[in-house]
């Protein structure tokens, strides 16, 4: 087996990874995606409540306290949202920087490839020319051909 095979078979498999890796990395910035906008769509609801609710003034206290509490617990919510797009953009980053990696050895092993066939080539192109110099009829000095 030639040495280009060989590092092809092994190219092959680190093209799978890549592959694998890539894969990972695209559901992973969907999740990110997603919980980006269930923030944003958190946060705005938090700013319009916020904006357009108004406690009367002649409101008893439990009023207060249950639209204080509503807010609380928005905000928890909404640090909740951000604690998971924080976790999805890490994640995230895990798998760029994994899918980078692979990516980088396939494209060495993709130059190893092409460098061991061009050189295969060229030793092949060698041998083809020492086989038609050997059969080619040998001219003796002042172009007699030898017999």
């Amino acid at each position: 087996m030639k040495r280009s095979d060989r590092i092809e078979a092994i190219r092959s498999v680190a093209e799978h990874e890549e592959r694998e890796c890539s894969k990972r990395l695209g559901a992973a910035q969907q999740a990110l995606t997603a919980a980006t906008e269930k923030l944003a769509e958190l946060d705005a609801y938090r700013r319009e409540y916020r904006a357009t609710t108004v406690v009367p003034s002649g409101s008893s206290a439990a009023a207060w306290q249950e639209h204080n509490r509503f807010l609380q617990r928005l905000d928890q919510a909404v640090a909740a949202q951000q604690a998971i797009v924080n976790e999805g953009e890490a994640v995230r980053e895990k798998h760029r920087r994994q899918w980078m990696a692979k990516r980088q050895r396939l494209e060495s092993l993709s130059r190893a490839v092409d460098r061991y066939q061009g050189a295969e080539r060229l030793a092949q192109d060698r041998r083809d020319q020492r086989v038609q110099d050997d059969s080619a009829p040998r001219q003796q000095p002042f172009g007699k051909p030898e017999r």
